[in-house]
C-alpha cells in the first residue's frame, strides 16, 4: 500500500552501478531529485555504457526536493 500522497513529494538520487568485475564502487552523481527529473537522466543514451556502468536512480527517505 502507497501511503505517500502529493503533498509530500518524495526526494530521489542518481547512482552510478558499475560492473563488479571493474571493482569500483558505486557512487552518487546528483541527489535531491524529483522523479521526474530522474527517469529524464537515467534515460539518456550518456548515462550507461555496456559492461562498463549504468546510471539508476534511487529514493531518498527524509529528504524533500
Amino acid at each position: 500500500m502507497n501511503t505517500q500522497t502529493d503533498s509530500q513529494p518524495r526526494c530521489f538520487r542518481i547512482v552510478r552501478y558499475y560492473n563488479p568485475c571493474l571493482g569500483r564502487r558505486s557512487r552518487t552523481i546528483k541527489s535531491g531529485l524529483t522523479e521526474a527529473e530522474a527517469q529524464a537522466h537515467c534515460s539518456r543514451e550518456d548515462t550507461h555504457q555496456r559492461g562498463v556502468y549504468f546510471d539508476g536512480y534511487d529514493y531518498m527517505k527524509g529528504c524533500q526536493p
